[in-house]
């Protein structure tokens, strides 16, 4: 590589010839490192060679010969020395001036709240999945390539639309779900305070669904349970689940979950730590629930303790066993009722009807056999009166008719006629 010392002029730039056999560097003797570089190929630029304050050797290039010429590279080249005299790095800046800052998308924003949101707030199982599933299956697929600050009010509304016409409730569960994650994005600095698109994207009204046993229902479902336990269609275990909701209006996970040393038998109480409504307490501790277990709940629970299939599983509702890495084996709590559960309402020619249902069937029965409203709201623990207030209309329904009873009975005393 032939390495020259000269004075830098337009004209020694323009007329050097490029060396078949290497580069050409001709150094200037006015400004200290400013260099003059000619390739084999015969491309002409300048550069600028200077030690950082680590003391490390750079070599920035200062522009091709044309565009630059020897004063423009000259002056150049003085302002970067300034700039390293003073403890900069110009050829750092000029990198990361090329190099585009990579904003977190939608997609990163995911990532972190699942991690740092979920994982730590939610508790474990169907509250947890819920939002992976929503982010996977609906919202990150629309909006998860998008930088987190670039998203406005009309994707999160589109997505909600679609979702809402499509999906029915499920639009209103991502809509949530987002509003939570840009709230967190905020705090996280990866938008600007107050900015979350889901401000004013309003929630479509849910009617709450109200599912009743017709009189034939209740001996179809009672004729369909017997028929799957004694003949052992599938797994028994459903219908222990199915009898326990129904008998306590207990949520579905709750019973699923539950071990047997958490049931009390001579206080009939089966208490768990683990369920929908519990809240994070000082100390980490979390606010137990203690589930009633009348005296036909505690009929089913015999029935399932003195099942000789299920005698050493630990689990109130077994499932389907799997094997430990040492080969032994592994038991296992009922995971999804969903296909035994079919089968049953197969069984019964019942229709549009949920675990879920049995529980709020277990409520109406409840609220027209005069039991209190609040009284309902602590068997069914729920955690806000409003959620039981949905059942205040069949307490209205259950005093006119008391009342009807009593007027009646005055109205004849007195001769009154319809």
């Amino acid at each position: 590589m032939p390495t020259l010392k000269q004075t830098l002029t337009n004209t020694l730039c323009k007329d050097t010839p490029a060396d078949p056999g290497g580069d050409t560097i001709i150094w200037d003797t006015q400004v200290h490192g400013l260099f003059f570089k000619i390739t084999k190929a015969g491309n002409r630029s300048f550069g600028l060679f200077y030690r950082n304050k680590t003391g490390k050797q750079r070599k920035p290039k200062i522009g091709n010969f044309g565009p630059h010429k020897v004063p423009s590279a000259r002056k150049q080249a003085e302002e970067w020395l300034a700039i390293v005299h003073q403890g900069g790095d110009p050829s750092q800046d000029k990198q990361s001036a090329r190099t585009p800052i990579e904003k977190p998308t939608v997609a990163d924003l995911a990532s972190r709240y699942l991690s740092d949101h979920v994982q730590v707030r939610r508790k474990e199982g169907q509250s947890r999945d819920n939002d992976r599933i929503l982010l996977e299956k609906h919202i990150l697929p629309v909006l998860g390539e998008k930088a987190v600050d670039e998203i406005e009010y009309d994707d999160v509304f589109k997505l909600h639309r679609t979702m809402q016409d499509k999906y029915a409730v499920n639009g209103n569960r991502a809509l949530a779900c987002m509003s939570k994650m840009f709230n967190l994005a905020e705090l996280w600095k990866m938008r600007p305070d107050g900015s979350n698109p889901c401000r004013f994207v309003s929630a479509d009204p849910e009617e709450p669904r109200e599912r009743d046993l017709e009189d034939w229902e209740w001996s179809a479902l009672a004729k369909a349970l017997d028929e799957y336990e004694r003949y052992q269609i599938g797994n028994v275990a459903i219908c222990w689940l199915i009898r326990l909701v129904i008998l306590t209006g207990a949520r579905r996970n709750e019973i699923m979950t539950a071990k047997l040393e958490a049931i009390d038998a001579n206080r009939q109480i089966l208490t768990i730590d683990d369920h929908k409504t519990a809240t994070t307490q000082r100390r980490g501790r979390r606010k137990r629930k203690d589930i009633i277990l009348n005296d036909f709940a505690m009929l089913v629970i015999k029935s399932r303790l003195d099942h000789p299939d299920w005698k050493d599983n630990p689990w109130l509702i077994p499932g389907k066993p799997g094997t430990n890495p040492d080969g032994t084996k592994l038991h296992r709590h009922m995971v999804s009722p969903k296909k035994p559960w079919g089968k049953i309402k197969e069984m019964a020619g019942i229709e549009d009807l949920t675990i879920r249902d049995l529980r709020h069937v277990f409520a109406t029965e409840g609220v027209d056999n005069n039991v209190s409203l609040d009284m309902i709201q602590k068997l069914l623990a729920h955690a806000k009166p409003d959620t039981t207030m949905r059942y205040a209309h069949r307490k209205l329904d259950a005093q006119r008719e008391t009342q009807q009873a009593i007027a009646a009975s005055i109205a004849s005393r007195l001769s009154v006629k319809k």
